[in-house]
């Protein structure tokens, strides 16, 4: 479910003409997260250390990104 939800706001992110990439930011240790991003076609891009402050505590994420394809 949570995969094509993914996809379909995917989708809908295409529609708009300036949009060129739509990034996902994913804690490391939510391998489920990851698998849907991946399934979505997001690939992952690198890891961003001490990125994002969640529950008072600095955490890590990986970064995921698509990338409009052009003819």
């Amino acid at each position: 479910m949570a995969s094509a939800a993914l996809k379909a706001m995917t989708s809908f992110a295409w529609s708009i003409a300036e949009l060129h990439r739509i990034e996902l930011y994913v804690e490391p240790r939510n391998r489920a997260s990851c698998r849907v991003a991946e399934t979505a076609g997001y690939e992952r891009e690198g890891l961003l250390r001490s990125h994002q402050e969640i529950g008072g505590i600095r955490r890590d994420m990986l970064l995921y990104a698509a990338i409009r394809r052009t003819a």
